[in-house]
């Protein structure tokens, strides 16, 4: 009849007289919330995993943490001009394309590839990290066999790391652009590595554990259960 709904109205009497005031608590034995609509299924030691796809955050995949490219890496000597290698993920290069592509961009915004990294304004460097946007630059290159040129939006460097080591499936090419790579904690979970479906119970309005570190037990339909992870 209540449709698994219950509504407990109490006073707390710990409160000096002039706070006291009712209030209500609902519980629920749908493991949903009533006014919201958020539902979790029901709840099982999986669900505390972050080793399992059932508990684990799908924003980090249970790691706690997200990488990105971190630009400190990709110039971490900013005294180092563009022509002697400020850039690292470009410099070891044996083809001459990167080079041209930045030859193509500082004709374009009008700066020398002799200039120190740190000399170089911060819309520069910006562009030449993270793109430029829709403005579209006429690059040109000599290959040796070959002359030509196309005009295009500039997709930076640390946009191109990130796409590479997305889309490609070399195990190798990955392990060299993750020198580049640093760690963030993930924004989805705050590091705790676990779905919200998990992060959601609560005991005491805490959650419940810190699960990374713990081992902790759970009453279940009457039987105890010890979840360690």
């Amino acid at each position: 009849m209540s449709d698994g709904l219950v509504y407990v109205d109490f006073t707390n009497e710990n409160l000096p007289k002039e706070f006291k005031k009712n209030e209500k608590i609902v519980f629920s034995s749908k493991f949903a919330c009533p006014e919201s609509g958020f539902t979790i299924e029901e709840i099982e030691p999986r669900l505390f995993s972050f080793n399992s796809p059932y508990g684990a955050c799908p924003e980090c995949e249970g790691i706690g943490v997200d990488l990105y490219i971190d630009p400190k890496l990709v110039v971490p000597n900013d005294k180092k001009t563009l022509i002697d290698g400020a850039i690292v993920p470009w410099s070891s290069s044996s083809t001459l394309y990167y080079a041209q592509t930045l030859s193509s961009l500082g004709k374009h915004y009008n700066f020398t590839l002799e200039t120190p990294w740190r000399d170089l304004p911060k819309k520069i460097q910006d562009i030449i990290l993270y793109g430029s946007g829709e403005e579209e630059i006429k690059f040109s290159y000599d290959d040796g066999y070959e002359k030509y040129s196309s005009k295009k939006s500039f997709e930076g460097v640390v946009n191109n790391l990130e796409r590479k080591y997305l889309e490609t499936d070399s195990d190798w090419k990955r392990e060299e652009i993750s020198q580049f790579q640093n760690e963030t904690e993930c924004e989805r979970c705050k590091g705790m590595r676990l779905k919200e479906e998990a992060l959601s119970v609560k005991i005491k309005n805490s959650i419940s554990v810190k699960f990374q570190e713990c081992q902790f037990k759970v009453h279940m339909n009457g039987f105890l259960i010890f979840i360690v992870i």
